[in-house]
């Protein structure tokens, strides 16, 4: 139910393209791009959406059956669900702000996942 307008939502917001308000993104990249633009990013949402749920529920079961308090167990299971639903969330709004424009070659959700390896790969210790 979120896309399509998830996506006007991530390239209105972004400060990588610039639009006069949703209405603009809607247009042009509608002019620009084809509805195919509008579903970017939806690949790797629908591929990891019962991993992200699952993991959040089975946490939080857990966590309440260890510490018995409700709003305890929520939290703990957000705070971990985080390190699964992040860098999900990460690729899909950089896949949803990728513009498709002629001579422009389309990248999709295994290369933005390699970008973001790459980009946030931790450093290894200096070896004396």
């Amino acid at each position: 139910a979120e896309y399509p307008f998830d996506t006007v939502k991530t390239r209105v917001q972004s400060t990588a393209l610039s639009y006069r308000g949703p209405v603009d993104c809607i247009v042009r990249t509608f002019q620009r791009e084809g509805v195919r633009a509008f579903y970017q990013g939806v690949t790797p949402r629908l591929l990891t959406y019962g991993v992200v749920k699952s993991t959040l529920f089975s946490i939080y079961e857990r966590a309440h059956g260890v510490c018995g308090s409700t709003a305890l167990a929520g939290a703990m299971a957000g705070a971990v669900n985080t390190l699964v639903s992040c860098p999900v969330e990460i690729i899909k709004s950089k896949l949803q702000i990728y513009q498709r424009l002629p001579g422009k070659v389309y990248d999709g959700p295994l290369q933005r996942a390699q970008a973001l390896i790459a980009a946030h790969r931790p450093v290894s210790p200096a070896r004396p």
